[in-house]
Parts: C-alpha cells; sequence; structure tokens
C-alpha cells in the first residue's frame, strides 16, 4: 500500500510540532521557576548578609557605649582603690540616659577578681552562670574588649570592655542590648516577617512554644498572619532541613516561603537561637503558572497554523511530483524518449525544484546516449596517466634511498618487504631485515597503532642501533591502499634521541631549584593541587623556614647562605627519601607534602626533621652556622579546601612555631580560628584603602646610570606610604597584603597616573620614569586602555615611560602578559623584565617576551667580584640581551668596584645606593615651591 509523502510529512511534522510545544512549555515552566528559585536564593544571601551587618553594627555601637562608661573620669581609680560606693553612685547618674535614649538593657562594673561591683537594669534570666562567669573571666584575662550573644527566654547581645588606670587594666564594664532593634531593621529593610526562635525544652511552657521544633517564638513582626504560617511549616519540615533551603508551602490559599538563618556567627549559651524569613511568594507562583499556561496556548495554535499552512503548500507540488515519479523508471530500461515526451520542459521566470528536476530528468536522457562515447576517451587518458606514474614510481625510489628517516614496508602478517637505505645503515649493513618481523626488529605493538582511528597512525619506540646503542624513534604508519585496510603498511621512523634529551633536561629545571636541586614553588603547589583534587584524599603539609637566615647572607656572605640550603635540602632527601615531596619555596622556605599522612605521622616527621637539621653546622671565613628552622604543619582538607588556603594556614603555623619557640614545630589545633592571628594582614589591607582614600601614598624616585658616561636620564618610580601617624612604611610591610587581597590593581594604577603627572611637570627635561607594575595587573585585560587614555588625557610621549615587570610574574602566565605587554608596547611605551635571570625559563623567553631593558637581578651583581660564576652569569645576560637588540641595566650596584666591573661586560645602565639612594621627587629634580 503506498503511503503518500505529503501525509507523511504533515503527521512527522505534527508529532515534532506537538514534541516541541510540550518541550517548549515544560522548558519555559522551568526556567521561570529556575529563575524564581535563583532569585529568592540571591535574596535570602543579601538578607543574610544584612542582618549580619546588622549584628556586627549593633556589637560595634554597643562597644563604643561601653568604651564611653569605662574612660569615665575616676571610674579607673576607683575600681582600683575599691570605692565601689563612688562607682555605683558615678554610674547611677548615666544610667537613666543609657536606658532610656541608648536602649541598653543592663550594665555590670567587674573588677580584676570578677567580682560584680555594680549592677543597673534587669539581668538577663536563665543565663549559665557559669558560663557567663567564664567570659568574663576571659576578658579580664586577655585585656581585650569581647562580644558574645546570649539566648534564654530573649536574646540579647553582650560586650565587654576592659577600664584602664594608668594603661593598666582595673576591672571590665559589661553591657547588654536587645536584639528587638536588629529584628525590626530586618523586617523593615527586607520587607518579609522576621521571627526570632529559640530551641530548647525548657519554653515548652512558652506561649508559643513549638513542640515539634521543641523551640519558641520569643519575637514575630505581623504575628496575627504569620504564626499560623510558621505553625503549618513545623508540621511539615524540620528545623534542620529549612536551615539548609527555603521551604514552600501553603496557607489559606496563599503561597509562602521559609528559611531559618541560624544565629552561629556568635558563641551562644542556653538553646540554638534562629531567625526565621518568612516570604509570601503568591504572586510570584502564579504569573509563572500564567506564563506557562499562554505559552503551551501560544504554541500549539502556530501547530495548527504551521500544518494548515504546510498542506497548502504540499498539495500541488506533491501531484506533479508522482507524474515524474511514474515516468522516471524508462532510463532503466532505455526508454530515452519516453522520457523526453513525458517530462514537461517549461520557460518559467520563477522555477521551483520540480521544475529543476524535469530539466534533469530531460538532460539526464541525453547524457546517458552520450556516455559511451566517453567510455573510450578514458582508455586513452589510462595509458598517459600509467606513464605518468612510472615517473614518480622512479622519484619515490630515488627518496627512499637518499632521505636520512627509516623508511619500510611490510606486509598485513607484519614482515618487511622493503627497507630503505637510511635504516639499513642504522640497523647494521650486515643484517638482512627482509622477511622478518617488523614488531620484533624495532621493539613496539603494531596492532595497537592498527586499532587507533584513521588512516595514518604514531607511534614511539625504542631502536637498537647495529653498533648497540639505544635510540628514540617516533613512527608514522599509513597504509600503502587507503582503501584496503589490514594489507600492506608503510612505516617512516625519525630519529628523535636528542629532542628527547632536550625535553628531560628542560621539564627537570621547570621543575627545579637551580640551587638545592629540590622541585620549585610552581611544581609544589602542581602536585598539591593534583592530591587535594580528590575530596577522600588526606595528608599534610609540612613548612619550613630557616631562622635567622638573614644573617647568614650578611654576615657570612650569599656564598654561605647558598652552602647552607644545600645542606639542608641534603639532609631532607636523606631523610624523606621517596616518602615525600620536598620543594623549595624560595629563600629560606621549603614545603613538604606528605601524602595520606595523619596528624601523628605529620609530627613525627617534623620532629625528625627538626632533630636532622640541629646536627647541620658548617665554617665558613671564619664564623660558625648552624641550620635552625621553624616547621609550620597544615592537614587536609581539615584546614584547607584548596591549596591556597592551605599554603596560608601552614605559613601561619610556621611563624607561630617562630613566635613559640626557634628550631621547633607547630600544628594547628583541631576547629582552630586562625582569623585572630592574621588581624595583622586585615589591618594593611585597611590600611590601603584608607591610604588610597585619603592620599597617603608617596612617591620616591632611584637614579639610573649611564655605565659609559656616568649621565643619569632615568629614574625608577619606588612606592611608600605614611600611617596616620606621619610615620613612613617601606613597600615591603603592605605589598603582600595588596597583592593577596587583589588591591595592587588599584595601587599600580595610582601609581602609573602619580608618575604620568610627575612626567607632566618634567615635561621640559628628557627624564624617563620606569613604574613597576605587578603579576596581578598583568592578568588585568583593560590594563593596556587604561595606560592609552592615561597618556592620552595628559598628552605625553609614551616612549617617556618604562613599565617594570619581574620576570617570574611575566612568565607565570606567559600567554596573557605578552598580550598584554605587547599591547602597552603597541602604545610607545618601553617595558623592562625585572629580576632576570633568577629562572631557567630566562634565554628561552627573552626573544619571545617583548622588552626593550632587561635589569639583571642584584644578587649576580653584588657578588660578581668575588664569585667567577657570577660574573660570568652577569657577562653571558648582557651579551644575549645585546644579542636580542635590548638594553641591560644592573641592580644592587654598591660601590665603585662593580661600577668599574660592569664596563667591561656590555652593562649599558647601572642602579643601586652607590649610583643614588631613593628620594622624594622634589629632592630629585629641585621643583620650586
Amino acid at each position: 500500500m503506498n503511503f503518500s509523502l505529503k501525509w507523511r510529512a504533515i503527521i512527522l511534522t505534527s508529532l515534532v510540532m506537538v514534541g516541541l510545544a510540550s518541550t517548549f512549555t515544560l522548558v519555559s515552566y522551568r526556567n521561570l521557576s529556575e529563575q524564581f528559585r535563583t532569585s529568592q536564593s540571591a535574596s535570602y544571601r543579601s538578607r543574610i548578609e544584612d542582618i549580619n551587618m546588622s549584628l556586627e553594627r549593633s556589637f560595634d555601637d554597643l562597644r563604643q557605649i561601653a568604651g564611653i562608661v569605662a574612660s569615665s573620669n575616676s571610674l579607673g581609680s576607683a575600681l582600683e582603690n575599691g570605692n565601689y560606693t563612688f562607682i555605683d553612685q558615678a554610674l547611677r547618674s548615666q544610667w537613666p540616659t543609657l536606658q532610656i535614649e541608648v536602649g541598653i538593657e543592663s550594665l555590670s562594673v567587674l573588677n580584676m577578681k570578677g567580682r560584680n561591683v555594680s549592677t543597673f537594669g534587669d539581668l538577663q534570666s536563665d543565663v549559665p552562670v557559669a558560663l557567663m562567669r567564664k567570659w568574663e573571666r576571659s576578658v579580664i584575662r586577655d585585656e581585650m574588649p569581647a562580644k558574645t550573644l546570649m539566648c534564654t527566654d530573649v536574646c540579647r547581645q553582650y560586650v565587654a570592655v576592659p577600664v584602664l588606670e594608668d594603661g593598666r587594666s582595673v576591672g571590665i564594664v559589661v553591657l547588654t542590648s536587645s536584639l528587638i532593634d536588629v529584628i525590626l531593621y530586618t523586617n523593615k529593610s527586607s520587607g518579609g516577617d522576621v521571627a526570632l526562635l529559640i530551641q530548647g525544652e525548657v519554653f515548652a511552657d512558652h506561649t508559643h512554644y513549638l513542640p515539634d521544633w521543641q523551640s519558641s517564638i520569643i519575637a514575630l513582626t505581623n504575628e496575627k498572619e504569620e504564626l499560623p504560617v510558621v505553625r503549618e511549616a513545623v508540621r511539615s519540615n524540620s528545623l534542620a532541613s529549612i536551615s539548609q533551603s527555603s521551604a514552600r508551602l501553603k496557607h489559606d490559599g496563599h503561597n509562602y516561603e521559609i528559611f531559618a538563618m541560624p544565629l552561629k556567627s556568635f558563641q551562644g549559651s542556653g538553646g540554638v537561637s534562629h531567625l526565621l524569613l518568612i516570604s509570601d511568594i503568591t504572586s510570584q507562583v502564579s504569573e509563572i503558572v500564567e506564563n506557562t499556561r499562554d505559552t503551551f496556548i501560544i504554541a500549539v495554535s502556530g501547530w495548527l497554523v504551521a500544518e494548515i499552512l504546510l498542506f497548502m503548500i504540499l498539495w500541488r507540488p506533491m501531484a506533479r511530483l508522482r507524474h515524474l515519479s511514474s515516468v522516471l523508471p524508462s532510463l532503466a530500461h532505455g526508454g530515452f524518449d519516453r522520457v523526453r515526451r513525458k517530462t514537461q520542459i517549461k520557460n518559467k521566470k520563477w522555477k521551483d525544484e520540480i521544475d529543476v528536476l524535469d530539466n534533469a530528468a530531460f538532460d539526464l536522457a541525453d547524457q546517458l546516449e552520450q556516455l559511451e562515447n566517453k567510455v573510450s576517451m578514458r582508455d586513452l587518458e589510462l595509458s598517459a596517466r600509467l606513464k605518468e606514474l612510472a615517473r614518480e614510481r622512479d622519484f619515490i625510489g630515488g627518496l627512499l634511498d637518499n632521505a636520512h628517516v627509516l623508511i619500510l614496508t611490510h606486509d598485513r602478517e607484519g614482515n618487511i618487504t622493503l627497507v630503505n637505505r637510511h635504516a639499513q645503515e642504522v640497523m647494521g649493513n650486515d643484517q638482512d631485515l627482509i622477511g622478518c618481523s617488523f614488531e620484533k626488529i624495532f621493539n613496539l605493538d603494531m596492532r595497537l597503532a592498527i586499532t587507533l582511528s584513521g588512516n595514518t597512525r604514531q607511534q614511539e619506540s625504542t631502536v637498537k642501533k647495529g653498533n648497540g646503542e639505544d635510540i628514540s624513534v617516533t613512527w608514522v604508519h599509513a597504509p600503502l591502499d587507503p582503501a584496503s585496510e589490514g594489507e600492506d603498511h608503510i612505516s617512516v621512523g625519525l630519529d628523535i634521541t636528542a629532542r628527547k634529551q632536550a625535553e628531560k633536561r628542560l621539564a627537570w629545571l621547570a621543575n627545579r631549584d637551580p640551587l638545592t636541586e629540590l622541585y620549585n614553588r610552581r611544581f609544589f603547589e602542581s602536585q598539591l593541587k593534583d592530591a587535594m583534587h580528590d575530596c577522600s584524599n588526606s595528608g599534610a603539609v609540612l613548612y619550613l623556614d630557616l631562622d635567622q637566615f638573614k644573617n647568614v647572607n650578611e654576615l657570612g656572605g650569599h656564598h654561605s647562605g647558598d652552602q647552607l640550603l644545600k645542606l639542608v635540602a641534603q639532609a631532607l632527601i636523606e631523610e624523606l627519601g621517596e616518602k615525600a615531596i620536598v620543594a623549595r619555596q624560595g629563600g629560606g622556605e621549603f614545603s613538604i607534602l606528605l601524602e595520606k599522612a595523619t596528624a601523628a605521622d605529620a609530627c613525627q616527621m617534623a620532629s625528625r626533621i627538626s632533630r636532622k637539621l640541629e646536627n647541620i653546622v658548617f665554617c665558613e671565613n671564619g664564623r660558625r652556622h648552624r641550620a635552625m628552622a621553624s616547621i609550620g604543619i597544615a592537614l587536609y582538607p581539615d584546614h584547607g579546601a584548596d591549596h591556597i588556603k592551605l599554603m596560608a594556614n601552614a605559613d601561619f603555623a610556621m611563624y607561630k612555631a617562630k613566635d613559640l619557640n626557634s628550631n621547633k614545630w607547630y600544628l594547628i589545633p583541631d576547629e582552630y580560628d586562625t582569623s585572630h592571628e592574621l588581624q595583622e594582614r586585615v589591618y594593611w589591607m585597611d590600611e590601603i584603602r584608607r591610604a588610597l582614600s585619603e592620599k597617603r601614598f608617596e612617591l620616591a624616585v632611584q637614579p639610573i646610570a649611564c655605565v659609559e658616561h656616568g649621565t643619569i636620564q632615568h629614574y625608577e618610580v619606588l612606592l611608600r606610604m605614611r600611617d596616620e601617624n606621619g610615620n613612613l612604611a617601606m613597600p615591603g610591610l603592605f605589598i603582600p597584603a595588596a597583592e593577596r587581597s587583589g588591591l595592587i590593581v588599584e595601587v599600580d594604577r595610582w601609581v602609573l597616573c602619580e608618575s604620568l603627572d610627575l612626567l607632566v611637570r618634567l615635561q621640559e627635561r628628557p627624564i624617563t620614569l620606569a613604574v613597576n607594575i605587578s603579576g596581578t595587573t598583568l592578568q588585568d585585560e583593560n590594563f593596556s586602555d587604561f595606560v592609552e587614555q592615561a597618556l592620552k588625557v595628559r598628552q605625553l610621549d609614551p616612549e617617556r615611560l618604562i613599565l617594570e615587570v619581574t620576570e617570574t610574574a611575566a612568565v607565570t602566565d606567559f600567554s596573557a602578559a605578552n598580550n598584554l605587554l605587547k599591547g602597552v608596547q603597541a602604545l610607545g611605551c618601553k617595558i623592562a623584565l625585572d629580576d632576570f635571570g633568577v629562572g631557567f625559563s630566562s634565554f628561552h623567553y627573552l626573544g619571545q617576551m617583548p622588552s626593550d631593558y632587561i635589569k639583571i637581578d642584584g644578587s649576580f651583581v653584588s657578588e660578581m667580584l668575588k664569585s667567577s660564576e657570577n660574573r660570568l652569569v652577569v657577562k653571558a645576560i648582557a651579551d644575549v640581551a645585546r644579542g636580542f637588540g635590548k638594553k641591560v641595566v644592573a641592580e644592587f650596584v654598591s660601590d665603585a668596584q662593580i661600577l668599574e666591573a660592569l664596563k667591561g661586560l656590555n652593562v649599558d645602565y647601572a642602579q643601586g645606593y652607590y649610583v643614588g639612594l631613593p628620594i622624594r621627587p622634589e629632592e630629585a629634580f629641585n621643583f620650586e615651591g
């Protein structure tokens, strides 16, 4: 039975359209629902942040008030002298103001023994006395302000501050305040209702006690409407589940969403407290349903219209196509004339596909008749092709015999059928390879290559030459006849022994520290990330820093420091062997990765390493040096979910070990919060932000002299910062914090703009300024646009600006740094590579990295008169840089002898304390006013 294509097309398209309409409707519904969930999640995160900020702000206000009370006149002396009556009288006059205008619930004063000497207001009931006394004693002992949150029948914020007398703590002041203001602020700012919930069976007799949650509602906005909603949520959800994700429910024809926010950011007592965030989402749910219904109706209507149009379009063309299909079979029986008669050839202005098919059928009949005439012509062409193939065969034969690659052919059984001259010479002319097994002779599994997809297969193997030498060969296999798989193959081998050896050497250099031959920081971080990638793995990182290593370098010279580093590296390898990955982080710092190690294993290993290093003693230049180290231990995943946080905690533990006692180790205890000890870092981050806003950064310039003439036209711009007291802070104190926090990009841009403004003031002088750019800025895609705009606004010549980047920062992300530096160089600015020579990749990147100046690392320059090796390094870098057409700058030029030695080493410029100290621009350029 014939079934028309027309009806097949209509039925098939109907099924497809119905499926698409249903899918589109479902996808639309899911997208709307997902967008709503995403929006709600963002809303909850925002509300939680607002609540936490409100709590912190409330604590800060309470701490400021407590500080004012604690600094009251004669309060400290009265506490110290035990004049408690005076304290009670003095505070009684202040209490009404604190209670009525500030909202203080209670005020207490305690002496240094923890005794409560004066109390005002209502104390919170049911607070565990022991817990409160312990907290108060800790404030007295630490002499530092403290805060906490206590929840019993109510929730109150507690703040305690020390009372000082002549710089000594003589007691504390404790203030409490209710959370009601925080709850009302949250209700007002978010637009949703808020409930304060406290867990504990002690509240079973409370008016709003929730038995299923064993909790009681002690505060609720819009209680009349929202209390039934909360009780409905209690019946269908657990408190733990809505603490993880919000819960939805229907009540009285409305849709609600409830989320429980634990108040876990503060120390608590009594029951666990939560804030319930309640949102009416009825309108949003209704809107999603209406949109989904409208989408489905539109899709179905479109389907019906499309099917009607399709039926109308196909009706007439399909009738013509049926006629043509009845005529075309005649071609198979030689009915060319019948096809011509039945085919309708019309000269239309507009032709469709069926008209084209009619013309094609007509032409096909003519072409089939002409086909036999063309067959005879093909015979002549084939004869000419055979002669051409013979010439190609002679050419290939000459190529096989003269090419310096191994070329062989072998049959389907793997037996060699042809060998070129070079392959015979490599394997030995006395060895007959014809008929031998290709796989056995050349030590590879051909079947492995044949199973790969494609017509060309590649392999590598080790081949033993006729003289017994092993070489590495890369093979390319291809069938002689690509259309016939499994028949004869041709194999071409290239000797890559030299390349393999070079790759191994480069790989070793890329992953090793050149001085100690341990792994370097980059390789260690890569291995640590791989080890932490699997969440089920555990282990430890030991971060070791040599104590007083700077003194070894300063007293005994860098040679002594290098010798000590080598001895320490040798000791670590002897102690650890292959059981761990040992790397040098830089300077006198080392890191050790112990996979699958427990805390006990890590501590035991740290003790062994400490004892091992104690035995390292050597004498140099009449001085006796010892290896003393502080070791920090961090476990993963306990102390860090990623390698960056883990290394930060290991570094923190190392500094804790230094603080406790040198030559010892320190393991971060379980559940230990390192945030307090890291306040110094946070301090510098705040100082940087404030320095930027308050314009407390300052520039200094250091001259760079021409070695040949002694003239100075170049200066390097250096950064300084003044604190609130006007004291000058050097970059080593705040730059690390700026790099860790990402503020370094803003600092870099400030320095660049100030330097360009300085160049504007130097418009009439031929002065060039070099500005340092951090590695983080090198990843900023918009930096080159920023530089271009800054130059254009000031109408400065770009050639007067030199951007300095360290070699390490430039090659860390070579592609991004290369693109950015090329963009800046295209503007006309100059590029300088700083600290050049400290990495093995230096010369490799020298020709690829855009640069105009090469600054030789000062560690080579400062020791070049004492060390012939360092002098050779300086000369090598200068010669290679000169060969690439780049200017060379030598750093750390500290005396006249070093400057004189540089004149014969192709060094163009010198920089150091002998040339000039860093000074303020006003002093360097004699600005008036």
